[in-house]
């Protein structure tokens, strides 16, 4: 049995600060969700004839939801009993008795609903084949936390990510744009065309958290940031998913952290690239397969001079002349302290 509290969890809250190592007085507008969506279950399960499972135990408060999805996927028959109970309410579930359990009974195929709980506790998710007498079930269940979160773990998050768009107005000269943290039904994140605006999922961010991703997460982040830094430049390859990986690599290592490039690579690589080629053949897709995405980042961390220079004589037009000036002074490893300067005496004119 698998058992994680939801107070727990939110500690990832320090796993996001590795962006608020930036830090300065916020001009950008950053949303927080009261709610975060994040996925807790993502499993095959059998069960044997005549037997019950509960695989999941988690932490709930009052009005907390938990969204249940299981494909069922049997030869023979495709029916099974999904439920979600409370600790003393399993007790008597187990024993056949009355119990304040809520789900589906005998559903077929594609089980789908949501549980809310009622009152502060611990809750599982039931899978029920006692009504089989001979056959195992199997399923793919997925499920989610859907919760609600203080006030306190709102600024937490608002302090975070509002260092990160701190540092992109302390280092690039860019006009406002929001920043949005908040469900949005999938593992995504996106840079809006119309003004650039950034949302980060937090289907996405809990998933990189849980598998301690940290250049995953700091690889989405410039990446969107390219996206968006680019599209309000007017630069062309804004909308490129090439382009902005390179972004994202280069300031890697502006930051001082290039070992993030590995981070990335390896959640690309747990990518099903074969499916995301049938995917691509069916529908217009515009990113490269992860595999692909992968190998570039490898081949640029392999060699990364000859792109950083190229990124810098981009990138320096647009930088803020504070940020030019520390360039100029202490350029670091991979800083052009000759371009930064060069760009100074063009804007002292």
């Amino acid at each position: 049995m698998h058992l994680l509290g939801f107070r727990d969890v939110v500690a990832v809250t320090s796993f996001v600060i590795i962006i608020a190592s930036f830090s300065m007085p916020s001009k950008a507008e950053v949303f927080i969700s009261d709610r975060i969506r994040m996925q807790h279950t993502n499993d095959e399960i059998s069960v044997t004839a005549g037997n019950i499972a509960w695989t999941i135990g988690l932490i709930m408060k009052h009005g907390d939801k938990i969204e249940v999805e299981a494909n069922v996927h049997n030869a023979l028959f495709d029916d099974l009993t999904i439920m979600v109970c409370s600790d003393t309410d399993l007790i008597s579930y187990q024993r056949g008795l009355v119990s304040g359990c809520s789900g589906v009974t005998r559903g077929k195929k594609r089980i789908a609903f949501t549980f809310v709980a009622e009152a502060h506790g611990k809750y599982h998710v039931v899978l029920d084949n006692r009504f089989s007498a001979m056959l195992t079930k199997s399923a793919h269940l997925q499920t989610w936390l859907n919760a609600r979160i203080s006030g306190d773990e709102v600024d937490k998050f608002r302090r975070a990510f509002s260092g990160f768009t701190d540092k992109i107005y302390s280092t690039f000269d860019v006009k406002n744009f929001d920043f949005r943290f908040e469900p949005c039904g999938m593992k995504n994140a996106m840079s809006m065309t119309n003004g650039g605006h950034i949302i980060m999922c937090s289907e996405l961010v809990f998933d990189y958290a849980m598998k301690n991703r940290k250049g995953a997460l700091g690889g989405t982040l410039f990446h969107e940031l390219g996206h968006s830094l680019l599209n309000l430049w007017g630069l062309p390859g804004w909308d490129n998913e090439e382009t902005v990986d390179e972004f994202a690599v280069v300031m890697f290592h502006y930051l001082g952290n290039p070992e993030w490039g590995e981070d990335w690579i390896k959640e690309f690589e747990e990518h099903d690239s074969a499916a995301q080629a049938k995917k691509t053949l069916r529908t217009n897709v515009r990113h490269p397969l992860s595999i692909q995405r992968a190998r570039n980042i490898r081949r640029i961390l392999g060699n990364p001079n000859p792109i950083i220079d190229r990124w810098n004589r981009l990138l320096y037009p647009h930088m803020t002349t504070r940020e030019l000036e520390k360039i100029s002074a202490k350029p670091g490893k991979y800083g052009d302290a000759d371009a930064a300067r060069q760009q100074l005496q063009y804007r002292r004119r």
